[in-house]
């Protein structure tokens, strides 16, 4: 079930609407904030709270910045795909800004976004380059390696514009005509590599993707550790894509090589020894459920707890 805590009706046209999954009212709040000093004002923001169980009050005076601002809060954890459709059905934008709420939007983000895509009408799905706030360049699209399940990182020097990859994550503006050939967000993939799935879907269907190099956001944290939660996510999630885009024989043999990587060199390297166990456990885990079209939210969302 949800509830609609507020809607403010909005003319007819509007362009972009933003989509904004949230956990941390904290993090959505300076979000929220960034996203009142950008220069493109025709914005419609969209908020899907995912199981919080305190919500924010937000300041009017930040709402009234938008062309439609509403707010959905779902009763049970249903992570980020779900979270992201149910804003999407919600919103009227001829594209949809789908944003992870640990983003900052720089001022002229979005307006760079909008123009790139009315230039490019091949492109479906376009990001920003994703920077750290301590400076480090995070993300910048990806390439997937069809054979093993890896992504490789593009060579940004090779253009001052734009790239084309395959993949495309973190703060994503999509084209509503994508949305309508392919359809929202897959509840295979809930959480991590969710946007990674509807990028290759986009295209399967003749879409590029693309990584605009002029513009930019900032990820609210540094460059930080993997937890045995993002373990069990990138396992399943890397299981499922080689089953539906690739299904390649070579990348189960390699597996194994994930399985140790993720379930003992990365704990290992961060220094939680005591851990080793626990990340294993979730890498296999996550493998398991991948193979066998499951997810366990309980081990993502432990403040959640079934009836």
């Amino acid at each position: 079930m949800t509830y609609d805590l507020y809607v403010k009706f909005m003319p007819e046209d509007l362009l972009v609407s933003v989509i904004i999954p949230s956990i941390n009212p904290q993090k959505l709040l300076n979000l929220l904030n960034s996203l009142t000093r950008c220069k493109y004002k025709n914005l419609e923001v969209i908020i899907v709270f995912d199981y919080v169980k305190q919500l924010p009050t937000i300041d009017p005076n930040i709402t009234v910045r938008f062309k439609n601002f509403i707010v959905i809060a779902n009763e049970r954890p249903l992570l980020k795909s779900c979270s992201v459709n149910k804003g999407i059905k919600a919103s009227k934008g001829e594209y949809v800004l789908v944003i992870d709420e640990d983003n900052l939007v720089q001022e002229g983000t979005i307006e760079t976004l909008v123009k790139f895509m009315e230039k490019h009408p091949e492109v479906g799905c376009a990001q920003p380059l994703v920077y750290t706030i301590d400076g480090s360049l995070q993300h910048y699209g990806a390439f997937w390696d069809k054979r093993l399940g890896i992504i490789r990182k593009p060579n940004i020097k090779r253009s001052k514009d734009f790239i084309y990859v395959d993949l495309v994550t973190d703060c994503i503006l999509i084209r509503r005509s994508v949305i309508n050939k392919i359809g929202l967000f897959s509840s295979e993939i809930p959480w991590g590599d969710n946007d990674a799935d509807f990028a290759l879907r986009a295209k399967k269907a003749g879409f590029k993707c693309a990584v605009v190099l002029t513009a930019k956001v900032l990820h609210d944290k540094k460059l930080n550790r993997i937890t045995y939660k993002n373990v069990y996510d990138i396992l399943h999630s890397k299981v499922i894509i080689n089953k539906k885009y690739f299904n390649s024989y070579l990348f189960y043999i390699f597996l194994f090589l994930l399985l140790i990587y993720f379930g003992i060199y990365i704990p290992i390297k961060q220094g939680e020894f005591k851990d080793v166990l626990r990340y294993l456990r979730a890498a296999v885990s996550g493998t398991l459920d991948g193979i066998r079209g499951k997810y366990n939210i309980s081990l993502i969302r432990e403040d959640y707890k079934e009836a």
